[in-house]
């Protein structure tokens, strides 16, 4: 549409553009006239094709985005490590063999060297006298029952099948049937509007992204076995694959292992809030093996909540980065570590 001052700046150019935007809005009504909905359809596709090309741009800056993120984090980690390392140097962060150690590091390896102070109880492996057994409890409603009946007579041979039942004794056998995986097929359908003849298509579900994908159930066992098992890729795949006939390549079991980090970010801070405004927390490190290389588990719990932090270090810097001690005000329970 063109405004008052627009029409009059129009006019006083002269009559030829004029006539020519009179002629392109005759030939614009002549074209509603005769095909009204083409037009909208075109220009609906253009609209469509520029949003395409603004989500993939947008999704290629959120790529570079999360690769910067990363990139700042093992950056911060290892600005940290090299700043402890500067700090005090003995033979666990340098070249020093132990005997140049400093006092204080030597005080420390000593305390790393304490040995338990448990001592054997002298009770034999297994339940001790006067241990009220436990048998696993029936259940009510089996799911299939196989009836074994004699044929023949044990006295005299003759045929059973006519004869009283008498009694009935029964055992159970608690057995995991095969499993067979659950295949979804999801159909997208496309109507035309009988009013203004568009067509709209119908939207997949947001999770449902590819031609042929594994579904939740699968990938949350993925990360079971991944992540609270510590089952290795390669080993985890094979179980998949033995045992549900899915097959899914370590890669991409580092994939869905990623992608459910991401989401549980949310969680990971808010268990991270609340033990900081915890009264008491239970406090602990220990070694861990990863891809070969020695890591450090850090560990902060209440009854309900615990959080698990995986680092190269394992003392106050590593500590300070998890986030959780420094801003605690509470009672701390922890071992005799120094640190």
């Amino acid at each position: 549409m063109f405004t008052r001052h627009q029409l009059y700046q129009l006019y006083e150019e002269g009559r030829e553009p004029t006539i020519h935007l009179i002629e392109s809005l005759l030939d614009y009504i002549e074209e509603l006239k005769h095909d009204p909905h083409n037009r909208q359809q075109r220009q609906i596709a253009e609209l469509a094709a520029r949003i395409a090309k603004l989500q993939a741009r947008l999704k290629r800056v959120g790529q570079k985005l999360e690769k910067q993120l990363c990139l700042n984090y093992e950056l911060k980690r290892r600005i940290a490590e090299l700043e402890t390392a500067a700090i005090v140097k003995d033979s666990h962060n340098s070249g020093l063999p132990p005997a140049l150690d400093p006092p204080a590091a030597k005080a420390a390896n000593a305390l790393r060297r304490t040995r338990s102070l448990r001592r054997p109880p002298g009770k034999r492996p297994g339940g001790q006298p006067g241990h009220r057994g436990h048998t696993r409890p029936r259940v009510e409603q089996p799911d299939q029952v196989v009836t074994h009946a004699p044929a023949l007579c044990r006295g005299c041979g003759g045929s059973l099948s006519g004869g009283y039942i008498i009694r009935c004794e029964s055992r159970q056998v608690i057995d995991v049937p095969p499993v067979k995986p659950w295949v979804i097929e999801h159909g997208a359908l496309t109507k035309r509007c009988a009013s203004c003849d568009a067509l709209t298509k119908g939207r997949f579900p947001r999770e449902v992204k590819a031609a042929v994908q594994y579904g939740r159930g699968v990938r949350a066992r993925a990360v079971y076995l991944v992540n609270y098992q510590l089952l290795p890729y390669r080993r985890a795949s094979e179980l998949l694959k033995d045992f549900f006939s899915c097959r899914i390549s370590a890669g991409s079991l580092r994939r869905i292992t990623a992608e459910c980090a991401g989401r549980a970010l949310t969680t990971e801070v808010e268990i991270k809030h609340r033990l900081k405004q915890a009264e008491v927390i239970h406090v602990d490190e220990t070694g861990l093996r990863v891809e070969g290389g020695g890591r450090f588990v850090h560990v902060a719990s209440t009854s309900p909540l615990t959080h698990y932090a995986c680092d190269s270090r394992r003392g106050k810097a590593a500590m300070d980065e998890v986030g959780i001690l420094p801003a605690f005000r509470g009672t701390s329970v922890h071992d005799g570590w120094p640190a």
